[in-house]
């Protein structure tokens, strides 16, 4: 129907525009409304829904109201309530109330709001942008439910009022849930705890400033699919932010970065569970209330990356994760993350679950001595960068071999070291690809240099040559690049050193010093020289941490020293004996088959395992080990054996003296620096 100019002149004169959530389109509205009575000339026309004046017929309004509500029209578009509006008698006479498409753009509440227990639909949902809720008192959403596919937006939205905004137990099913830029500055602040996100879209509070009393979200359940946007928000209320067992099941993001958590109460995600696909994301997060940031047995247990990175935990009270669960494939990352509180900074019990990696390179621990890590897996974790001298190390599992374990083998390793190592297979795939770019030159010289067959056909290096560049295409992009941190991997195995020597632990303080030298024996900073002379000290006795592996090596020396001393010959004349020329004779005893000349030498031709099983081979193999022990063994007085007089007789004794000194020496050196510092 088309207005005359006479019947717009009649009509209320506010006009605005505002977002249909089901396009995103903009509407112009035109109050379609009469205008009050009695007007001033020079004053615009406004109908009884637009006057802003606070004497306004209050049940003027409430019945045009409810006649526009029973119309089906829920347009409310810069509707302003009046302070006397009832809403407790609008419901007991409605009863539960129903809005289909609903708009309440730029609408002011300047009454108790009550919207609880309505229902909210339609394929616009409902529009609260701009919308002020002004009350004496409080404004209340509890038990809501939006089921409308434009979903619930509350865009730039101001709650306000002494006291709480109620959105506890409301059931968002529709569309998108906006509330960015909305500022909830009620005194008592607002409540949406037990509240449900789980339609389409995201829930989007990013922006949004929560300066009341408490921001709480207990037992909320964030299910949307894609995520829940909490990022560059202020939670500076009194009581903080209060996330305790709340759910991110979604298949989004929980989005916390770059939000300011500075109310006195700081951040509670105890109990809060991300199990989202997208991961958690808290990096440039500022968790500087007075009250710790607690995360006491939340669960990331996600698909997605947990980003801690460059967030600031400045709490007075510090930070507290214990019981927490890290199990995302996608890691836990606090690279860049700063500690400056003097508070209590505490990872306890099964933090990271075996398999989630954890990057904690390059953090600044302001008061290192109040950060504590109990119980917890760090086989997978990272410190590069970060100073971990004075960082409290409690039954913590590194990788490597566990404290205790049997056979003496292996050592404790942080996993830095392994990264350095990372792709060592593929790099021996690169290798093998230069040998087969040489191959490649060399059939294109043959290609050059054979003709091609009389009948046109390639050559019949054509196949070969398809198959072999294509292979090596494939394994220099298979080829993994080793990373050269060895250097700040040095450092790091020394402040472990000092760390865990401080602590009286010195086994594990052996472990870390070995792997301090392991870094020097790889890095290029040695000359090659050094790190072929480290090669040995590791191989032999682990850099002098591992005595039992000298004192294995003394052995085996000794043993084939005996061995080799029967090859050559040994020999124990009695004095005044005149040497007789050489006549071999055998000795007519089963095997082992000895040859004895007639000055007294024994010598053996062949040698196998079976031959202990001979008295007299092991009377002669003991022989011949006191020739090797000779050096040991304090002079009695009696002959003992020598090895038989050959060219390089002398020789083969000096190399076994000079091993077996070796050997010994580093035994002892062992020994002296397994339990020595302990009572230095």
């Amino acid at each position: 129907m088309i207005k005359t100019s006479f019947e717009e002149r009649l009509m209320c004169e506010y006009v605005s525009t505002y977002l249909n959530l089901k396009d995103n389109s903009r509407v112009s509205y035109s109050c379609p409304h009469p205008p009050r009575k009695k007007s001033d000339r020079a004053a615009k026309r406004l109908c009884i829904f637009h006057d802003p004046r606070e004497d306004k017929d209050a049940e003027r309004f409430y019945l045009e109201f409810v006649k526009l509500y029973q119309s089906g029209r829920h347009i409310f578009c810069g509707f302003v309530f009046p302070k006397a509006f009832d809403f407790p008698r609008l419901k007991k006479e409605m009863g539960s109330l129903v809005f289909n498409n609903a708009v309440f753009t730029d609408t002011l509440f300047a009454c108790n709001t009550d919207f609880s227990g309505s229902l909210f639909t339609g394929e616009s949902g409902v529009s609260f942008i701009e919308a002020t809720f002004q009350p004496p008192g409080t404004t209340s959403f509890g038990g809501a439910r939006f089921e409308g596919e434009g979903g619930a937006n509350f865009r730039m939205a101001n709650f306000s009022g002494s006291g709480i905004t109620n959105f506890s137990r409301v059931v968002f099913s529709g569309g998108l849930v906006d509330y960015t830029w909305a500022k909830f500055t009620a005194d008592g602040g607002v409540d949406f705890k037990l509240s449900e996100f789980t339609g389409a879209g995201n829930a989007d509070f990013h922006f949004a400033e929560f300066t009341g009393k408490v921001a709480n979200f207990t037992g909320c359940s964030f299910g949307k699919d894609e995520g829940a946007n909490f990022s560059l928000i202020q939670f500076s209320g009194g009581d903080g932010a209060n996330f305790s067992s709340t759910k991110f099941t979604g298949g989004g993001q929980a989005n916390f970065s770059t939000t300011n958590f500075s109310g006195r109460g700081g951040a509670n995600f105890n109990k809060a569970q991300f199990s989202c696909d997208g991961g958690a994301n808290f990096s440039l997060a500022q968790l500087t209330g007075k009250s710790k940031a607690n995360f006491v047995e939340a669960r990331f247990i996600c698909n997605g990356p947990v980003n801690f990175s460059r967030a600031r935990f400045s709490g007075g009270s510090g930070a507290d994760f214990r019981d927490a669960r890290f199990g995302s494939p996608g890691g836990v990352v606090f690279s860049g993350a700063t500690f400056a509180g003097e508070g209590r900074i505490y990872f306890g019990g099964r933090t990271f679950l075996p398999g989630t990696s954890v990057d904690f390179t390059d953090i600044s621990f302001e008061f290192p001595e109040r950060v504590i890590f109990d119980a917890v897996d760090l086989s997978r974790a990272r410190f590069l960068l970060t100073d971990v001298t004075k960082i409290n190390f409690v039954r913590v599992a590194w990788c490597g071999r566990r404290y205790n374990s049997s056979l003496f083998s292996g050592r404790v390793k942080v996993f830095d070291e392994l990264f350095q190592e990372r792709g060592r297979m593929f790099r021996w795939f690169n290798r093998l690809s230069y040998a087969l770019k040489i191959g490649t030159a060399l059939l294109r010289v043959v290609e050059k240099a054979v003709p091609r067959q009389r009948d046109g056909k390639t050559r019949p290096d054509s196949f070969l040559k398809r198959y072999f560049i294509s292979l090596v295409a494939r394994l220099q992009v298979w080829a993994a690049k080793k990373e050269k941190n060895h250097w700040e991997v040095y450092r790091l195995y020394n402040q472990l050193m000092v760390n865990y020597t401080n602590a009286y632990r010195y086994h594990e303080a052996g472990d870390f010093f070995a792997g301090r030298m392991e870094m020097r024996r790889r890095e290029d900073f040695e000359n090659p020289f050094v790190r072929i002379g480290l090669w040995f000290y590791r191989l032999f006795s682990l850099f002098g941490e591992r005595p039992a592996y000298a004192l294995g090596w003394l052995i085996l020396v000794i043993a084939l020293s005996g061995l080799l001393n029967l090859k050559i010959g040994i020999s124990q004349a009695p004095s005044g004996l005149v040497p007789i020329a050489v006549e071999e004779t055998a000795v007519s005893s089963p095997a082992p088959q000895s040859i004895i000349d007639r000055s007294g030498v024994i010598r053996y031709g062949s040698i196998s395992p079976s031959d202990f099983a001979s008295p007299a081979f092991r009377n002669d193999y003991i022989r011949a080990l006191s020739v090797t022990l000779d050096i040991f063994l304090p002079d009695q007085g009696q002959e003992r054996p020598v090895l038989a007089t050959v060219l390089y007789a002398p020789f083969v004794a000096f190399a076994e003296v000079l091993l077996c000194l070796l050997f010994f020496f580093l035994f002892v050196v062992g020994i002296w620096r397994k339990f020595g510092r302990r009572t230095g």
